[in-house]
């Protein structure tokens, strides 16, 4: 599933705010909307999520963009 696929399923995807970790490069890539999101990420493949909760407050997608 793609970066592009998985935030499809936000009822608002324009509003979701979500980081981007990539796998590879051991590192947050990005940081934003769907709408400010390089489209250099938007076909990176996501790996995991990281679970919402007080240690971790916002939605983290971990990617690989082979």
């Amino acid at each position: 599933m793609t970066v592009e696929d998985f935030m499809e399923y936000s009822i608002e995807e324009s509003w979701q705010k979500f980081t981007l970790y990539d796998v590879d490069k051991g590192e947050e890539v990005f940081t934003g909307t769907i709408d400010e999101c390089p489209d250099i990420f938007m076909m990176a493949e996501v790996c995991t999520f990281d679970v919402i909760d007080k240690n971790s407050p916002k939605l983290t997608l971990n990617v690989t963009r082979e």
